[in-house]
């Protein structure tokens, strides 16, 4: 795609996800909850018309406005939904792209949850269900692994791992002497936190670890698909799906013919059905 047909395509998604967001208010469907704090930005998007709660934390470089397709998916379950603005992204504070270190990413999440419940007073998120793309899924496992409580969570290619490290790594060695910023708009702050995450030789593990569904993308040139795997295989209660002719931003696109929809749809669906809520 040219440079002049991405941005015009990016100005699309901003606006329509600026309209989506506008006919939610018009109906009434939007609880007052839009927290800009230190760790980040907590959004209502729908109100729900049963108990339960789906929290959704997008991915790396996205924010609340360009996750507006996967938003408005989720909002068709009835439930309250919440979306998450990691820091550095969006409208959320914090400097642009970066983190201190990935595990800020779950502390973050774990603290605007509570902050906004806190300052809501009657608000009650009831059966919680993550959802999360990329990045987001980052945050989901270390909020999980710092004491965030979920019945289900759906993770939409999580980034365990990014695709071929080494050959990156080199990149990064090689340009970061001259620049702070990587082609594609990556900040080397950023990887660099990502390495040491991926380092870490104990991890604290959830028990029990709630029931967890992985969506790849087979077509994924981001994140790699065995890590998925093999985190599936390590997790009980873990479920490893692989969809066809899917890439790695598709949760992002407004392409209703995807079969990413029926993925992220039929995932929720058994969360639902198996825990306290049914559909």
């Amino acid at each position: 795609m040219e440079p002049t047909s991405r941005l015009g395509h990016v100005v699309l998604v901003l606006l329509l996800g600026i309209l989506s967001l506008s006919a939610c208010v018009s109906r009434g469907s939007l609880t007052k909850i839009d927290e800009v704090i230190p760790e980040g930005r907590l959004y209502a998007i729908a109100e729900g018309l049963r108990p339960g709660t789906i929290v959704y934390v997008h991915g790396y470089m996205a924010s609340i406005a360009s996750s507006q397709p996967v938003l408005r998916q989720l909002e068709g379950f009835g439930l309250r939904v919440l979306a998450f603005e990691l820091p550095g992204h969006g409208q959320a504070a914090g400097e642009r792209y970066t983190i201190g270190e990935f595990s800020d990413y779950g502390r973050a999440l774990n603290m605007a949850l509570t902050t906004v419940v806190e300052r809501q007073g009657d608000l009650s998120l009831g059966p919680t269900y993550l959802v999360a793309h990329s990045l987001g899924a980052v945050a989901v496992l270390e909020a999980l692994r710092q004491g965030l409580q979920a019945d289900g969570v759906v993770l939409i290619a999580p980034l365990f791992r990014i695709k071929s490290p080494v050959l990156t790594t080199i990149g990064v060695n090689l340009l970061s002497p001259f620049t702070g910023v990587l082609p594609g708009g990556t900040r080397v702050s950023w990887f660099r936190a990502y390495q040491r995450w991926r380092g870490q030789e104990a991890q604290t593990e959830v028990a029990p670890w709630p029931t967890t569904i992985i969506i790849a993308s087979e077509k994924d040139t981001v994140v790699s698909n065995l890590d998925m795997k093999r985190f599936a295989e390590e997790h009980e209660n873990t479920e490893y799906q692989e969809i066809p002719k899917v890439n790695h931003w598709e949760v992002d696109s407004y392409d209703s013919s995807s079969p990413l929809w029926s993925a992220i749809d039929g995932a929720l669906h058994d969360l639902l059905n198996q825990g306290r809520l049914g559909k």
